[in-house]
């Protein structure tokens, strides 16, 4: 178990951790990955819910999460495109 002072995480057996990763194209109006890492940044956790794309847009996955990466990425010709990381604090509850 990780504890005060260490320098890495360690996990325990049994007790579950998750992250999630997301990623799509870009869209310069929507701000909100970068105000939820800045928030991350200031010592703020954010709300997270996870929906999966088709037609079970009634079932998805929430929790609290720390933002720990938020990037974009263009190429020559191609489309910009938006991705980052999030760490799960605590469980993460299923809504079905």
């Amino acid at each position: 178990m990780t504890s005060l002072g260490d320098s890495a995480t360690s996990f325990v057996l049994g007790v579950k951790n998750a992250t999630a990763t997301f990623s799509g194209f870009f869209a310069d109006d929507a701000d909100v990955p970068f105000d939820a890492f800045d928030q991350n940044q200031s010592g703020g956790k954010v709300a997270c819910y996870l929906y999966p794309a088709g037609t079970g847009v009634a079932k998805y996955w929430s929790g609290s999460v720390w933002p720990t990466a938020v990037s974009v990425d263009t190429s020559i010709g191609g489309a910009v495109t938006i991705s980052g990381t999030l760490q799960f604090d605590g469980g993460i509850t299923r809504t079905t």
